[in-house]
């Protein structure tokens, strides 16, 4: 019959073993020789285990397994004694049908036993083993293989860490960049962005183009243009240029109304209060309130030429009226029509202005003619409107030739002033 040997399973060589190890470890609380740090007994697997760590383990498991009798890793130590004496003799007549390469042979009527059949990588059912299997060490270097597989896996542990630490460096590193090239997009942009007073002061140089270039004469009506056109040359007069002499008839400058920023506009009061009513605002439906404002009004500019004050009474009772021209207007506008609505309805803006205007506390100044266009040329009438602080008030109806003849001037003024400044 084969010699037979059970081989024990790898778990449980394994099991034995990390028991011998701790029964070892239990007495290593000593240094190793030329250390200084005591040694762990417990078998760790550490991505920073030290090099003392190391060897005791592999000291601890290279004792352990040298315990192992050879049987215990599956070698049969005692092969058959009955041996072939012809089984190397291919010609010998009474050599046995004996091939020590498979399973057994025949000695006359005994059966033999293949001294390696016990040795793996054998097939004893097959005729064509071969003793070129692969060698097993019947001292533990299966066991050895695994801490070797150990202390590998943990390099590759230890290898992996420091590559995720590197990944992690260029991570940041790229976040570094981006936030580099933020941080540089953003002083692009703020070198390339203009300012708010550059944008101002390009809206001031495109406000003065229109007002040179023709502009709609709703503009000029308004004031619009002509205190464009004022800013600037006061800035450039102001700073000494001088320019040729623009001549601005003094009866023209008197229909042109003028504010010193207070607010209000008396362009309709120059007639000492007496009102020139639009057609539409003629009719019966509006003859109460017109009545009584006709009646009030010329009292308060007469009050405001002699004192500067006016009555806060009658004041407030001329506006009540005027609030009720406005609703009677907004709900005739069916009857009159659209033209004709909008026309009494700039005049009573209008109006309205001129009731703001004797509310202010320098209201007599627009009648003892302190605030006035005054000038006999374009330079004068800017020299006297700046000293005043005065601006342009809208055109009342019947003034708009008026106020074209002024931008007229004006802006011949501002041409040349401006090329003489840029000749020099």
């Amino acid at each position: 019959m084969r010699n037979h040997v059970t081989r024990p399973s790898f778990a449980a060589l394994a099991a034995a073993a990390m028991m011998a190890l701790a029964a070892t470890a239990a007495n290593a609380q000593t240094p190793l020789p030329n250390s200084t740090r005591l040694i762990n007994p417990a078998f760790r697997v550490n991505p920073n285990l030290t090099l003392n760590q190391w060897a005791f383990n592999n000291t601890v498991a290279a004792r352990t397994v040298s315990q192992f009798p050879p049987w215990a890793l599956g070698y049969n130590p005692y092969p058959s004694p009955v041996v072939n004496p012809y089984a190397a003799s291919p010609y010998g007549a009474f050599a046995p049908s004996y091939n020590p390469y498979i399973g057994g042979g025949y000695l006359g009527n005994a059966t033999l036993s293949n001294n390696y059949t016990g040795s793996p990588g054998y097939d004893p059912n097959s005729s064509y083993g071969t003793p070129y299997s692969p060698y097993y060490d019947p001292y533990g270097g299966s066991v050895l293989r695994g801490v070797a597989d150990i202390v590998g896996a943990q390099g590759r542990f230890a290898v992996s860490i420091q590559q995720a630490n590197l990944t992690k460096q260029q991570a940041r590193q790229a976040e570094i960049d981006t936030r580099r090239k933020i941080f540089e997009e953003w002083q692009y942009e703020r070198a390339n962005t203009p300012s708010l007073e550059d944008l101002r002061e390009q809206d001031r140089r495109m406000a003065r183009r229109r007002a040179l270039n023709d502009p709609p004469a709703t503009e000029i009506w308004s004031g619009l243009a002509l205190n464009t056109l004022l800013d600037h040359l006061k800035t450039v007069q102001g700073a000494g240029a001088r320019g040729p002499s623009v001549a601005i008839d003094e009866d023209t400058l008197k229909r042109v109304n003028v504010t010193s920023g207070g607010g209000g506009n008396v362009g309709l009061l120059k007639n000492e209060g007496y009102l020139n009513w639009p057609l539409p605002l003629k009719g019966d439906e509006f003859n109460e309130e017109r009545a009584a404002i006709d009646k009030e009004l010329p009292k308060l500019v007469q009050q405001a030429s002699a004192s500067g004050r006016v009555d806060a009474g009658t004041l407030t009772a001329t506006k009540k009226n005027l609030e009720a021209l406005h609703d009677k207007l907004a709900k005739s506008v069916g009857e009159i029509g659209t033209s004709q609505y909008i026309e009494s309805k700039r005049y009573l803006n209008f109006l309205n202005d001129a009731m703001r205007a004797l509310g202010n506390e320098d209201v007599a100044n627009y009648f003892n003619q302190k605030f006035a266009a005054k000038g006999k040329t374009a330079a004068e009438l800017v020299k006297y409107m700046s000293d005043k602080g005065l601006k342009f008030a809208p055109a009342t109806p019947g003034d708009e030739a008026a106020y074209r003849a002024v931008h007229q001037a004006l802006a011949i003024y501002d041409v040349s002033l401006s090329q003489n400044v840029a000749e020099k």
